[in-house]
């Protein structure tokens, strides 16, 4: 693939914000990182585009994406996966202020474009997740019946298992000795902010 010098520059910002914080950068930033206008940097995007080098989701501030995982010095390819905490009201899921850290997976544990972790707290999912377990994420707005997914409700982000019936969201533990959970989403609105497809866990 042949770069210019300016879009290897835009390249490299991307890749390192990446690796550090486990999020793209917004347009905005890499013309301040690299002291350029938003229109210079929105022409070397599109050419990046064009060549294959990675990929832009619209109408998302931190919509770009690498087509190649970023590598160790070691060779194995890996990314950095955020780790979501607290988030708050009206802001995007993926918001700077909602990530509390990174933890870097192998590209074939972590294979689709938005991913997060979630640090499980408390009981009421065991035995299937434990307290303390990082579990892994696919954004995704829905899912199916009985898959374990994370919310948000009231403020509070939960991690349940779901069940739609018509206008009734049930969240459900695994664990017996804690309640089951029916929200009416015409009185009350829950955003399922993703799926789990993995889970980290110290031994």
């Amino acid at each position: 693939m042949s770069l210019t010098d300016q879009q290897r520059r835009v390249l490299d910002t991307i890749q390192d914000c990446l690796k550090r914080q486990g999020f793209p950068p917004t347009v905005r930033e890499l013309a301040e990182h690299l002291g350029v206008s938003i229109g210079t940097v929105q022409a070397h995007l599109r050419a990046l585009e064009r060549k294959g080098a990675l990929k832009r989701r619209p109408f998302q501030a931190r919509g770009l994406y690498l087509t190649a995982p970023v590598e160790r010095s070691g060779g194995d390819a890996v990314r950095n996966v955020p780790i979501l905490g607290p988030v708050a009201a009206g802001t995007p899921l993926l918001a700077v202020e909602n990530i509390e850290g990174v933890i870097p997976v192998c590209t074939e544990w972590a294979k689709g474009e938005e991913l997060f972790f979630v640090r499980v707290k408390g009981k009421s999912m065991m035995p299937t997740l434990w307290d303390g377990d990082y579990l892994l994420m696919r954004r995704q707005e829905a899912v199916e019946n009985e898959a374990i997914a994370v919310a948000l409700i009231e403020g509070e982000v939960v991690v349940k298992r779901v069940v739609r019936t018509g206008h009734h969201l049930t969240l459900k533990p695994d664990n017996d000795t804690f309640p089951t959970r029916t929200v009416n989403l015409k009185q009350q609105t829950v955003q399922i902010l993703g799926k789990a497809v993995g889970v980290y866990r110290k031994l």
